[in-house]
């Protein structure tokens, strides 16, 4: 992502700040170091670069249409396709990737999970692999059924950091619909 090669040159994003919205509250990365890359009515997107390893941390919340009212599995799929179409294999070669539906939200929800090498990347010194950990939650919103939000959250660059998927939860628990509104 260009964008991340240049994350100096956006606004800070203050730890643990509520972006508040008609139909999600987002609370920015609740750790120091991170900017705000992208924001729009579809689309929120931090960056954090790590000096001591030169990897790279992004945390996104989009939204994405829906058809119709799909039941629980015709959701995975739709998620599982839209994955796929969205993926360059030529770029990105899977390691792992897992779809999950999850319960603890009141509303359908598909945990997503990818590790997975980059060869569109050089790193650095030669022959040493570049990879991309990808943690994300696709849901449908609760009051607009034809409305979709993924939560992503991910690191690029050297080996999977240890703290990854509790970062990740604790960015996906920061992404909630307004209260009042969840049925």
């Amino acid at each position: 992502m260009a964008a991340v090669s240049h994350l100096w040159s956006f606004p800070p994003a203050h730890a643990g700040a509520i972006l508040k919205g008609d139909l999600l509250n987002i609370r920015t990365p609740n750790s120091d170091g991170w900017v705000l890359i992208r924001s729009d009515s579809r689309f929120v997107e931090f960056g954090r670069h790590d000096e001591t390893n030169g990897d790279t941390y992004v945390a996104v919340v989009s939204s994405f249409p829906i058809k119709g009212n799909p039941s629980y599995d015709e959701f995975v799929s739709t998620v599982k396709e839209g994955i796929e179409k969205d993926t360059s294999h030529r770029r990105f070669k899977n390691i792992i990737a897992t779809f999950k539906p999850i319960s603890d939200r009141p509303y359908k929800c598909v945990r997503y999970e990818s590790s997975a090498e980059d060869r569109g990347v050089k790193n650095g010194a030669a022959g040493v692999p570049y990879f991309l950990y990808i943690r994300s939650l696709y849901c449908q919103h609760p009051i607009k059924p034809n409305l979709g939000f993924m939560i992503s959250y991910s690191q690029r660059g050297g080996p999977l950091n240890p703290s990854l998927d509790k970062d990740a939860e604790s960015f996906f628990d920061g992404v909630e619909v307004p209260s009042g509104t969840a049925q």
